[in-house]
């Protein structure tokens, strides 16, 4: 979840949010380097505005995956 107040540190990946503390600068470079972009002023992220739902099947799927990965 990433709330609107946090929308000034958050960067966002292809797969994920990031949200930095509001004095790391360097790490921000980073990740803006790595391709990382910054959400719009005033964006948030909740389970309620996710567009893609699990069901059970696809829950389980995911976790499969996530531990055949380990």
């Amino acid at each position: 979840m990433v709330p609107e107040d946090d929308a000034r540190t958050t960067l966002e990946l292809d797969d994920r949010y990031v949200i930095l503390p509001g004095s790391n600068g360097p790490r921000r470079v980073d990740y803006l380097k790595e391709g990382a972009r910054p959400v719009a002023d005033g964006f948030s992220y909740a389970s309620d505005r996710n567009p893609e739902h699990l069901d059970a099947r696809g829950l389980q799927a995911l976790l499969d995956v996530s531990f055949s990965e380990a």
